[in-house]
This record gives structure tokens, sequence and C-alpha cells, in this order.
């Protein structure tokens, strides 16, 4: 087990047991390096550093949802270092993988259902990873070999199966961690910032984990509470989730980095770029390394209550398989953050109700971000949009967008939550929410089951009409416009439907999309109501191994 102290760091012994079983090593080769964490944890930054040696291949995010639906025109383009998000400027990060895309446009051995569904193995945290997963983690390696490189394999998608992956991989396993207040803060400062991106994703990887047995006690004790960060709930979801995912991870680690601790001590971070320069051959600079603090929005009217609901879950977390070092590890990550929202309530407390203000006049639409961003956001003001017009003109997709919405009595534009809260039964495949290289929240739609009914709610991914445009609608034409383009550099299908659930359906219309943004338009002679009920529109993208599609908006207005 590791030693975290800070004046040695030293690998496990069971680690280096590991390392002589693997099925990837091979004489003459280097030790892979892994990097395992959550996000908002620095894992970028330290990716990054890694990445800058002459010794290594350094992969980013082995796991990412986008590598089932790329290319290497969408790798090259995408900016994952715009300025909010504080990563580091570099290559575009997705370099490393550009050699491994398949004609279909998925990266080789990847399958979308490695990103979350699986996060957890099957048998749990100490389970098997599975042969796909191990094939596909030893091709990344192999490529790096056949460069006579050390491969380096971080992901935020791999602490639910970090023991697999030591068991099947010798190698260097780092855990990387932040103190867990700080890390809730930047998920919150991404969020207030119109970034929901983390917690959605949180919500994502803890529903699909459900089939560990502590993971769905969580589930199922906070099902009731609002998800939203304003509410102390949520924090202690996401602590809790956390420190379980941690407590297990380590035992198995070779090195657990604390980035509050390598930043507020000289010498810590001295020993750790030493360590890691011993893993990649290469010298390791993170002088760079510092504290931040983001956001926290949530209050606790209940304090001891609070603390001690914390208190009991981590009681109930603690097993056999659990070393008492790992223990005590799992004790003060979780007081140390309680003491630094102890320390922030005592500063910030006053002060956050200010907070909550400025976000709502920041034009946030605060009731909405509130529940999860699902409805559209409100439009900025006219002074803004004019000033936004002095500085730059309207771009290609804004030029669509504003077209669209032109008349328009409903406008729908993805979030998150609407891609989350699908009903079940669906025939979509695979649904995401991307921020496009065009600075717009885009859904993307692929691998859908051509046999998808238009009918009722439709089979594919449904957007619910508002009860006043259904009224306005029936027995009247109506047009709807999609803003959508491929998601790859050639054409893909996108079908669109809407239905009356009871009193007809447009059935599918079929679209050719292009690689770049455009606008398609149907119309449907709605049927006048005599069943009543809900009207619906859906959207369908093409079979399984077509390009994806993206889509930016969706409009409707009656003739």
């Amino acid at each position: 087990m590791p030693d975290i102290s800070g004046a040695d760091i030293s690998p496990s012994q069971h680690a280096d047991e590991k390392r002589s079983t693997g099925v990837a090593i091979k004489t003459g080769n280097a030790i892979p390096v892994f990097v395992h964490s959550s996000w908002r944890t620095s894992s970028t930054w330290l990716w990054s550093k890694l990445r800058q040696a002459r010794t290594t291949v350094a992969y980013y995010e082995i796991f990412h949802e986008r590598l089932c639906d790329c290319s290497v025109d969408d790798f090259r383009q995408r900016d994952d270092s715009r300025p909010h998000s504080k990563h580091p400027e570099a290559a575009p990060y997705f370099l490393e993988f550009a050699s491994l895309i398949e004609p279909q446009g998925i990266v080789r051995g990847f399958d979308r259902s490695m990103a979350f569904e699986r996060f957890v193995p099957a048998g749990g945290l100490h389970g098997s990873l599975g042969a796909d997963q191990e094939a596909y983690v030893n091709s990344l390696i192999q490529s790096a070999y056949a460069r006579g490189k050390i491969p380096v394999l971080t992901d935020t998608r791999t602490l639910g199966r970090f023991n697999a992956l030591v068991d099947a991989f010798p190698g260097r396993h780092v855990l990387l961690v932040r103190n867990a207040f700080h890390h809730w803060a930047s998920y919150t400062e991404q969020w207030a910032d119109g970034n929901d991106y983390f917690f959605a994703m949180l919500f994502k990887t803890i529903e699909s984990s459900r089939h560990d047995p502590f993971i769905r006690v969580l589930v199922e004790w906070f099902a009731n509470r609002e998800r939203s960060p304003t509410n102390a709930a949520t924090f202690q979801l996401f602590l809790l989730f956390h420190l379980y995912l941690y407590a297990h991870a380590f035992d198995a680690a070779d090195l657990v980095l604390d980035v509050n601790k390598m930043a507020a001590e000289a010498e810590h971070r001295t020993v750790v770029e030493r360590i890691l320069a011993g893993y990649i051959d290469s010298p390791v600079d993170l002088s760079d390394v510092r504290n931040s603090f983001g956001l926290s929005l949530f209050s606790v009217e209940r304090k001891t209550a609070f603390v001690d609901t914390i208190d009991q879950f981590v009681k109930q977390m603690i097993d056999g398989s659990i070393s008492p070092q790992a223990r005590e590890f799992l004790d003060r990550m979780k007081d140390e953050a309680l003491a630094e929202w102890e320390r922030h309530e005592f500063y910030a407390k006053a002060g956050r109700s200010a907070a909550l203000q400025r976000l709502k006049l920041a034009g946030l639409r605060w009731e909405e971000q509130a529940d999860g961003l699902n409805k559209e956001p409100s439009p900025p003001s006219s002074a803004a949009t004019a000033e936004a017009d002095l500085d730059e003109p309207l771009g290609r997709l804004d030029t669509l967008i504003a077209a669209a919405r032109e008349g328009a009595q409903f406008v729908f534009h993805p979030t998150l939550k609407s891609a989350l809260e699908q009903p079940k039964g669906r025939k979509i495949g695979d649904v995401q929410v991307w921020d496009s290289d065009d600075g717009r929240r885009a859904l993307m739609l692929s691998g859908a089951d051509l046999s998808a009914s238009s009918a009722g709610e439709t089979e594919g991914f449904v957007i619910r009409i508002p009860d006043s445009f259904e009224g306005e609608a029936g027995g009247r034409r109506l047009v709807i416009r999609v803003v959508a383009k491929s998601a790859a550099a050639t054409t893909t299908r996108l079908a669109v439907a809407y239905s009356t659930k009871g009193d007809g359906t447009s059935g599918w219309r079929w679209f050719s999309v292009d690689k770049d943004w455009g606008a398609y338009e149907m119309t449907y002679d709605v049927p006048v109501k005599e069943k009543g009920g809900e009207d619906f529109i859906g959207l369908l993208a093409d079979g399984v191994g077509a390009p994806g599609v993206l889509v930016c908006a969706v409009c409707a207005s009656v003739m």
C-alpha cells in the first residue's frame, strides 16, 4: 500500500507482485503509468505534465464518451483549453488517439458502454475488467510501445474499475485526489458559469453503478432530494460517492497524489516530482501547482445531523477488503473536506445570498440552473446583444439558429438533463450532450435502432411539447426546423417526427445531414384533437455504424 506521508512515497508491495503477472509488458518495455482520478482534480494539468516528456505517449481520458463517435477533424478542431475550464493550453488533447480511429468513426477497440455503464465492473469494485476492456487498454499500451515510448493512460472514469485495471495490467497506478470540498466547489463554479457537465456526469455515473450494493443504497437514500448544487444533500452524495471509491482504490495504488498537499508543501512536491520522473524516465516539473477554490452555494440548517449522516455512511462503506491504512486515509479525506466546509461557512455564509443574487442578475435564469438547465436559456438583454454585435458579427451557427427561431412558438436547446431524463424504452442508441467547437451546446445522437416507432412519445429522443403549443397546433399546419450537422467529416442522416400521442403522427421524416451546420425543415398538418393527450417531437439518428448527428436547436411554429 502507498505511503503518502510526504517524506517517502513508495509503491505498494502488492503492486510489485502484480507487475510480474500482467498481459501488457514485454521484455525491454517500460512499465505503463496509469493516472486515476475524478473530474476537476487537476487531472488534466498532471496529464499535460507527463505528456511533455519525450519518453511518453500520454493518452487523455481513455474511456471518454467521445471516443465512440469521432474523426481526425473532430480531434484537431476541438479546443479543451477554453479559459474558464482552467485547463492548460496544449496540442489538441485527443491527438494521441488519431491513428487509432477506425473507418466507422470509433477508436479501435472502444465501446460506448465503457464510458459509464461499466464504470463499476459487474462484480463490483473488486470485480474483473472484462476481456474487451482489457483488449482495448492493451491496444493503447502496445501502440505506445510500437513507438518506443512509455504509455501514460489517464482518465476520470476509472475510479470504479481501479482494482480491475490493477489486476489486469502491471504498471504504476497513481491515485490523484484533491480536498473534496475544493473539488465540490470546482463543480459548482463550472455549473454557475453555465457548464453543468460535471454534475450531470456525476449523476450519470452514480445511476450507472447501482449494481454495487453501497452505491445502490446511496441512490435510494438520496432519491427524493433535489439534485442541485444549492442542496446540501447533493454535497453529501458527492462526498460519500468519492470517499467510497477512494477507500477501495487506496490499497491498490502505487502512489497517492494530493494536489492540495503538493501546492502547500514544496518538500512534498519535490518527492512527488522525483517519483514521477522515475516512472517516465524524464524530469517532471510540478512547480506551478496551485490551490484554488471555486464556489459553494448550499446551506445547512442542521449541522449536527448533516455531519453525522456523513459519518454513519462512512462507517457503512468499510469492510474487510480495506486495510487500516486505507481507513485512516478515508477518515482524513472526510475530515479535511468537512474542515474546509466549516471554514468556508465562517467566511462566506453571509455573502452567499449576495452570490446567488449576482448569478440571477447575470441572466443565468437561476430557477432553470437549479433544475438542471432543462429549459431554454433566457435571451440576453437588447443592450448586451447590441454590445456583442459591435464586437463581432454573428457566426454561421448563430445566424442559422436566429433564422430557425424566427416566428417559432417553441424552441428546444439541448441540456444534459434532457439527455439524462429520457423515458425508458428508447431506441435511440447513444445520447450525449457536447459543448461544440462552435461554442454552443449540442445533442449528439448515434447508433439508433431503425425499428423505432414514431407514434406516441416516439421511441427516439423525445421532446415534450408545452400544452400551450399543443392547443394552437391542433388542426393546423406546423413547421419544425432543426439546426444540425454530422458528427463526422462525412454526411449522415437524421429523422424528425411530430406525434400527437393518440391522434396521429407525421412518421419519421429523414434528412441527409452535411458535415457543416445547416437548418432542416419539415411541415406537418396536425390532426384535430379528438383523443387529447400530449404532443411530442422525436429525433432519431441513423443506425449502428453510421456517423452520429449533432443537434443544436429544434424550433416549431404554427402556420
